[in-house]
């Protein structure tokens, strides 16, 4: 889905990274399988914030970040 990201939010526990999605009203898990793989999504995410821009998220069953487009 096309959406705006609100917020993020990251801490330093190991891929521990999440948006605020305006087309789900909620914060949504980053969750790929890989740390690089969280920090990759989570940069493309804050890149699209920072400059105004929407993402196409792809979600799973449980609103978890599994791919993003820019």
């Amino acid at each position: 889905m096309w959406t705006n990201v609100s917020e993020v939010f990251t801490s330093d526990d190991s891929q521990n990274a999440w948006a605020y999605l305006a087309g789900t009203n909620s914060w949504c898990k980053v969750l790929p399988n890989a740390a690089d793989g969280v920090t990759n999504i989570f940069l493309l995410i804050c890149t699209a914030m920072a400059n105004g821009r929407q993402i196409y998220a792809v979600l799973d069953a449980s609103n978890n970040i599994t791919q993003v487009y820019m």
